[in-house]
């Protein structure tokens, strides 16, 4: 089995070397890297040049965004299995690829698994645990959705399912991803057994980009996938919740742009849920498994 580490970086070329160290001191050497760059202007580029020669570099270009960047780097891999990895992201022992690979081996149904992430800089780990109960912190269970910056994805699903929303730019990626997983005999699991450390930076202020996208996206998303009882469930508690986040740090016009750049592209969403709208089968498996419906 081949590993793939793919990641997407944009001038943050000190934390990606400490990415890649982690990565280049594994004891199992059967991967590969392939990182992707966002139009980095950092000396991103001449430092793979001159200290990751044999990792695979491309260089966009432009600001593709999380989904392109990352389809774009699916495009490069050549492994059986592929680990996406935000660029601030180290993992945390030398075993990891060996470990990895006898979890894949052993559970061939698992087509995502989710790593699980310690934020460095915060005791805090609810928010990248993948589901709404976060007592699975130290259980190995089957979740329905997973960390985008932190799991392993199987080759043979993407080439089912297909990648990334490219129109999504970033945010909703991985939920769009886990429902078309739900109308499939994969599964997603979270273990607790290969973790990954998160350096995130801190921020006192997020940016506009999160309630811009996080609430446009969702239209999108739940207009594709969801009957129209959830689709009701999320816009009012997720569009009460972002919209007074948004007044709190000042960013209202972007929370009603999201509404009306939405609104402008339904008509394509509303084609797209002829195929993809889930089944009554696959929302069992959500209730199932306490995905998220409601909200």
């Amino acid at each position: 089995m081949l590993t793939t580490y793919m990641v997407l970086t944009c001038n943050r070329k000190d934390d990606l070397k400490k990415c890649l160290d982690s990565i280049i001191a594994q004891k199992d050497s059967t991967f590969e890297i392939v990182v992707v760059s966002n139009n980095s202007t950092d000396g991103t580029a001449e430092m793979m040049e001159k200290l990751y020669p044999s990792c695979k570099y491309i260089e966009v270009g432009y600001n593709s965004g999380i989904c392109t960047g990352r389809n774009i780097g699916f495009s490069h891999s050549q492994g059986d299995i592929i680990v996406v990895l935000d660029d601030d992201c180290e993992v945390a022992d030398r075993d990891f690829n060996s470990k990895l690979q006898k979890k894949m081996i052993e559970n061939p149904d698992w087509g995502i698994l989710s790593f699980h992430v310690i934020n460095t800089r915060s005791t805090e780990y609810k928010g990248v645990i993948p589901s709404k109960d976060k007592s699975i912190v130290n259980r190995e269970v089957e979740v329905t959705y997973f960390p985008g910056g932190a799991h392993v994805i199987r080759k043979k699903l993407l080439e089912e399912i297909g990648t990334l929303p490219d129109e999504y730019f970033y945010s909703m990626e991985e939920l769009d991803m886990g429902y078309r997983v739900m109308s499939t005999h994969w599964k997603i699991y979270f273990t607790p057994d290969l973790w990954v450390y998160h350096h995130e930076s801190p921020q006192s202020r997020p940016s506009w980009r999160r309630f811009y996208y996080d609430f446009r996206n969702r239209i999108w998303l739940t207009t594709k996938y969801l009957p129209v009882k959830y689709i009701i469930s999320q816009l009012i508690l997720w569009g009460g919740y972002t919209f007074l986040k948004s007044i709190r740090y000042g960013y209202v016009k972007y929370f009603f742009r999201s509404i009306r750049d939405a609104l402008q592209e339904i008509e394509k969403y509303k084609e797209l849920r002829r195929r993809y709208k889930l089944d009554g089968n696959a929302i069992q498996r959500l209730k199932k498994l306490n995905g998220r419906l409601y909200y």
